[in-house]
């Protein structure tokens, strides 16, 4: 079992009107606080002690944090929608009971799901398993960071995010600017707030398949006495669309490429 290297906070987080709180928070001074730093270099870097040191180090360093904008850190940001994805349509399957003759919720069906559901080019279900692979220990905190992400983006009701103007020629920043990075740093109470419910869920659910969900051995837990309240996340449904796609699922590979059998015959190109 591992657990994040977190500080609490000295007063303990409760937060209940997340539209006020995210206003708040954006168009309010910004300062750098212990947990930010702590929990974007965790998100960022979950393999890697040295890269977390190394990132660390560069983040409370830095004059201007919400501006830092290492090499890495956009396509990082990217494979997060992907995980996001991925654990959202886990959680939802899990919730709703779907699948339940068919071995319940699993990783394996939410990648072949959001792959399906994804037009854009590069999100084959590969893609899907790759970014999970090396996310897939701060799932639950990613899959939080890129829902309030997304929230902020339409609730957030200033002109610019004041919290970026740390003097006064300062170049404003528009809300749809805003960036995953940023909401960690920013409102890193409220990501650990809902991570919290996901992390509860996913450790007190009952399912002993291999690909149910996450290892607990190797996910990066949030501490007991981090000093923040859940707030559980937005309850979806499955769609009608979604289910027919689950059901014509066949026993997926896993994101591995198929190899022909022993004396399979493999079709010719016209």
């Amino acid at each position: 079992m591992r657990t994040m290297s977190i500080p609490p906070f000295p007063d303990r987080a409760e937060i209940v009107e997340i539209e006020s709180f995210t206003n708040a928070r954006l168009a309010g001074e910004f300062q750098l606080s212990e947990q930010g730093s702590a929990l974007a270099v965790y998100m960022f870097h979950p393999a890697s002690e040295v890269a977390r040191a190394s990132f660390g180090s560069t983040l409370r360093s830095t004059a201007d944090p919400l501006r830092l904008n290492l090499k890495g850190m956009r396509r990082i940001q990217y494979q997060w929608l992907r995980v996001a994805d991925v654990f959202y349509l886990y959680y939802d399957m899990a919730l709703g009971g779907h699948q339940s003759r068919r071995g319940g919720a699993t990783i394996s069906k939410a990648v072949h799901l959001a792959a399906k559901n994804t037009k854009s080019l590069g999100t084959s279900e590969p893609t899907f398993w790759s970014a999970w692979r090396a996310y897939k220990d701060v799932a639950p905190l990613v899959t939080a960071v890129i829902l309030i992400w997304a929230n902020t983006r339409i609730v957030f009701a200033d002109e610019y995010v004041a919290a970026f103007r740390t003097h006064d020629d300062t170049e404003p920043i528009q809300p749809d600017q805003l960036t995953p990075f940023h909401m960690i740093l920013l409102m890193p109470d409220l990501v650990l707030a809902v991570g919290r419910s996901f992390e509860k869920f996913e450790l007190t659910k009952i399912n002993s398949r291999p690909d149910a969900g996450l290892d607990p051995e190797t996910l990066w837990r949030i501490p007991d006495d981090v000093n923040v309240a859940p707030v559980p996340p937005p309850s979806r449904e499955i769609r009608p669309s979604d289910k027919v796609i689950l059901n014509e699922r066949r026993a997926g590979n896993r994101g591995k490429p198929n190899r022909p059998r022993a004396g399979q015959l493999i079709p010719k190109p016209l």
